[in-house]
């Protein structure tokens, strides 16, 4: 049950909870890797093409909308869900795929419209019309690594492309083809930034992880923690705590120590609920069990009270929200004990570089105007 809980709670909170129809379902809100603002969940034309590709990919007719909603109707979920799948592991050709975002809603629906979202959601946080409930937001600290760094560079064909092929694969690999004015730009930009005159390789592992974390994790969270905590506490976490069983165990990656991997994406999830495929479940007996038991109370403090109250460690006594005025902030390590990490001058720099192309580049993109 756990497992299907969180699912929906991905999927839907990190849209609904930012339409104020919806104030009355939530409290308080926590976005675990990943925003309503993150590339491939913008999809600012809500013209047919993606719902066509389905119906394609389903055997529905296109030709007449009204039939073709009803086939999509009737077609089974687990059927739909496979045609939405990725034709490649790492996303390089994930146009091919139909990509289901919500899209803006622009026609007129009267004082009680069904309407979900009638405005993109970077307008919705930039006037703070949204629910203004605290929020606490974050991600693991190589979230990159399993998205998409570790199967790239694990697969020579892979790596190639990236390298002969940037200004094709990045785009999409990246989140930004649907987005960007001129993807070649950008492309060259983030090149620049991230790699300089390096080739990626294993060599420069690190920086492709890191690339991929902050274009798709890092960045979007902290411009929406920043613009939520205008109108309401906002919390940001960082995962740390090594982990034993990661997501990126799937593709084959080797650490140099197997039983203290760094936390990628979705591993911080093993700590919050079991029965999941991926990873072991935590039972009373495992050296795990501590620590996920101060975790899933430090999620639970924060949904009864607003405020991640349930502190454990030496390290630290309190934790303070977010000031949207600041320039530095600080984010919660959660780890075997529970620390604060202020922003670093690095960091920081390549907040600046993602936030410059946001405010020249992207269409659909409000920047903090870093500077």
């Amino acid at each position: 049950m756990g497992k299907v809980f969180y699912t929906q709670l991905v999927f839907q909170f990190k849209k609904k909870y930012l339409l104020c129809v919806q104030k009355d379902l939530f409290s308080a809100a926590i976005a675990q890797s990943g925003v309503a603002t993150i590339g491939w969940a913008m999809y600012p034309d809500p013209e047919f093409e993606e719902p066509k590709k389905l119906a394609h990919a389903v055997d529905c007719p296109t030709s007449n909308t009204e039939y073709m909603v009803e086939c999509l109707r009737k077609i089974k979920p687990e059927i739909l869900a496979r045609a939405t799948d990725f034709k490649d592991s790492v996303w390089f050709e994930r146009t091919k795929s139909p990509v289901m975002a919500p899209g803006i809603e622009y026609y007129k629906g009267g004082e009680n419209s069904s309407i979900f979202l009638s405005e993109n959601t970077e307008t919705i946080f930039d006037k703070g019309t949204f629910n203004r409930v605290p929020f606490l937001i974050g991600a693991t600290s190589h979230e990159g690594l399993a998205l998409h760094a570790a199967p790239i560079l694990l697969n020579p064909i892979n790596t190639k492309k990236m390298n002969e092929q940037w200004g094709r694969v990045a785009p999409e690999a990246l989140f930004y083809w649907n987005l960007a004015k001129d993807p070649c730009r950008v492309s060259t930009k983030l090149r620049s930034a991230y790699f300089k005159d390096q080739n990626i390789s294993m060599e420069s592992i690190d920086n492709l992880r890191q690339l991929y974390s902050d274009m798709g994790f890092e960045y979007p969270a902290r411009k929406v923690g920043i613009k939520h905590a205008r109108f309401a506490p906002v919390y940001f976490y960082n995962f740390t705590r090594p982990v034993k069983r990661s997501f990126v165990d799937l593709y084959g990656w080797k650490h140099k120590n197997m039983d203290a991997k760094p936390p990628t994406h979705g591993d911080d999830i093993q700590f919050l609920f079991n029965g999941l495929k991926i990873w072991p479940d935590v039972k009373k007996s495992s050296s795990d069990y501590e620590f996920s038991a101060n975790f899933v109370k430090l999620w639970t403090s924060f949904a009864k009270t607003g405020k991640p109250s349930h502190i454990w460690g030496s390290q630290i006594e309190s934790i303070q929200p977010v000031n949207a005025t600041a320039e530095r902030h600080n984010w919660l390590l959660i780890d075997n004990e529970l620390g604060l990490q202020t922003e670093t001058d690095d960091f920081l720099e390549r907040m600046r570089v993602i936030d410059e192309i946001c405010k020249n580049d992207f269409d659909y993109c409000s920047s903090l105007n870093m500077t």
